[in-house]
């Protein structure tokens, strides 16, 4: 009776061993691939690990540099948008044209007056054309510059900037 709980209690005593090993050497992986998803998944499997507080302090760090790294991005983009201000504010005059010239053809056309209001709304078509070609040709030229400078922020993200962007430009 007493070699069974002398043999349960040696058991016992080696599991807690091989599980500690185990844990040390899961978290020396874990902080190799040094990701937040690493982390994450090590906290999950070992929820009351002696190394859950540096794990928890390393996601932290992780997402501070990510969310460094992206300001500098965004920074870099709104530069290049910067580099094509111009360009930029030369299809939004375009755009403002074509807006102004719709509202005053609307109100001086009589509803006798086809051919006037033909020609009036065929002048307005190719001057909106006008500028979306503009505007299709700055962004390409900004997309260009932003796979060359290997800038990899999401493609909703850059939109984003952009709109705010525009909405900045037209607000001045």
């Amino acid at each position: 009776m007493k070699n069974r709980f002398y043999s349960l209690f040696v058991l016992i005593i080696l599991f807690m061993f091989l599980f500690a090993c185990a844990e040390k050497s899961d978290f020396k992986k874990t902080k190799e691939m040094n990701t937040i998803e690493s982390y994450e998944k090590f906290l999950k499997e070992y929820p009351k690990s002696k190394y859950v507080s540096e794990a928890k302090g390393l996601i932290l760090k992780l997402k501070a540099e990510i969310l460094k790294l992206k300001a500098e991005m965004e920074t870099r983009i709104i530069e290049i948008f910067d580099k094509y201000k111009k360009e930029i504010l030369v299809c939004l005059i375009i755009k403002k044209e074509v807006h102004e010239n719709s509202k005053k053809t609307i109100k001086s056309l009589s509803i006798g007056d086809r051919d006037k209001a033909f020609l009036a709304i065929q002048k307005n078509k190719e001057a909106f054309q006008l500028f979306q070609e503009c505007i299709i040709t700055v962004k390409a030229k900004i997309t260009k510059e932003i796979e060359d400078k290997k800038i990899s922020l999401e493609e909703w993200e850059i939109q984003t900037l952009w709109s705010n962007y525009i909405n900045k430009l037209q607000e001045e």
